[in-house]
């Protein structure tokens, strides 16, 4: 006849009960921290990785499009004197490359952020309450910018403070274009909003190699900079 060792099978039991609940405590934690990620096409068949932070769901690289979301051409800009003559919807590449196309994406003036055409279909390029509702979903200004920069020196000049890219967001350091030409890049990364809150001026949100703070700020018009997209509501 077979004999249990009572004492032994409920142990036994009690350790596999354990272990099944660590497991599961495991399994939801990596459910929790794992991104969310997705991807969206612009009208000239650009495809964006895109990335759910909080309740939002943004473009995870600098926008591409040569064209307005309704079919309009947007006026390439090849020359810096003209950034600060162009009164129509313009864009132009890094070094004005198109090979820099990719990671930097398109420069545009404000005339094209502005129009309200400038994102794909059911997305539209972020409001300062976008801005500051990632910001809060990341802990606040103070520490937001490293939350959003993508790590290392690749891009970004050392030391790169903070940069974590918990949020997968990979904010680059861009910098600008005007009629002086390109600058700042590979220090700051300037991005635009499309709240106007001065006139004859762009607003602006900025993180530094040196911190990591999101910003935000405002310059006199007649500069380019990259743009990211949040979705619509």
């Amino acid at each position: 006849m077979l004999q249990f060792n009572y004492h032994i099978l409920m142990k036994t039991t009690f350790v596999n009960h354990i272990l099944f609940a660590i497991l599961i405590l495991l399994s939801l934690s990596c459910k929790k921290d794992r991104l969310q990620t997705g991807t969206v096409t612009d009208i000239d068949g650009n495809v964006y990785k895109t990335v759910k932070i909080g309740t939002q769901t943004w473009m995870a690289e600098n926008l591409r499009t040569t064209r307005l979301n309704d079919g309009t051409a947007l006026n390439e800009i090849n020359d810096k004197v003209e950034w600060g003559a162009t009164q129509t919807p313009g864009f132009c590449w890094f070094n004005y490359d198109i090979n820099e196309k990719k990671p930097w994406g398109a420069f545009y003036n404000s005339k094209a952020v502005y129009s309200g055409k400038l994102a794909p279909q059911g997305w539209h390029i972020p409001t300062n309450e976008d801005w500051e509702l990632l910001a809060q979903t990341l802990g606040g200004l103070d520490v937001a910018g490293g939350k959003l920069k993508e790590k290392g020196t690749t891009h970004w000049a050392s030391p790169n403070t903070a940069a974590t890219n918990q949020s997968g967001f990979t904010a680059l350091p861009n910098g600008v274009t005007s009629s002086s030409g390109f600058g700042y890049t590979y220090v700051v990364g300037f991005y635009f909003s499309s709240t106007q809150e001065i006139a004859d001026a762009v607003s602006l949100y900025t993180m530094g190699s040196n911190n990591g703070k999101l910003q935000f700020t405002s310059v006199t018009d007649g500069v380019g900079f990259p743009a990211r997209c949040v979705k619509d509501n």
